[in-house]
């Protein structure tokens, strides 16, 4: 592996884009929380929740799914596919919307009995939609947040490595994020 993230580039297709926008639209939404409190320090974002079970959603978990085995190829970690909910989440650039430096693991190991192995985004807005927002990560140095501003490219990463939303200054950035887990890290 010469990267610690994977981006894929083939795009996803306008009309699932659309498609998985216009039905997160109708779930209901709610402030996003930083360890179960708003914090807006923190992150300030709207959230909707997506759970396996929607059928309405069945053919964005395929994807996903899909996507997290063929990134797994460079990352070699056992994980369980499709049992975790997905997170559609807005930002607004009249609220500063952002979150700020985190991981998206938990220590110790979550009620669950599983860890978090690997995150994932899914660019749902293109760049002339916002300003801000960029993506970024600690201690990547080949990282060009730009590379990721086009609806449809989805990123895969380790789920330890620490990154951030920066603060959108106008309009909405729109992203779909996730996560895989498998047993505890040995």
């Amino acid at each position: 592996m010469n990267k610690v993230y994977h981006l894929f580039e083939d795009i996803l297709p306008d009309n699932l884009t659309q498609g998985l926008i216009d039905r997160a639209e109708l779930l209901q939404p709610m402030e996003a929380k930083f360890d179960g409190e708003v914090r807006e320090k923190v992150r300030i974002s709207e959230l909707r929740w997506i759970y396996r079970q929607d059928e309405r959603f069945a053919d964005v978990y395929r994807f996903v799914r899909d996507r997290f085995y063929q990134a797994n190829q460079y990352f070699n970690v056992d994980f369980i596919a499709d049992k975790f909910p997905l997170q559609y989440t807005k930002y607004f650039g009249h609220a500063s919307g952002h979150y700020d430096w985190h991981q998206d693991v938990r220590w110790p190991t979550q009620a669950t009995g599983y860890d978090r192995k690997l995150s994932f985004i899914l660019q749902l807005s293109n760049a002339d939609e916002y300003e801000g927002g960029e993506l970024e990560f600690q201690h990547i140095r080949d990282w060009d947040p730009s590379q990721f501003k086009q609806k449809g490219k989805m990123l895969v990463f380790p789920s330890v490595m620490y990154h951030r939303v920066a603060p959108v200054t106008a309009g909405v950035r729109r992203s779909l994020v996730g996560w895989v887990e498998g047993a505890p890290w040995r």
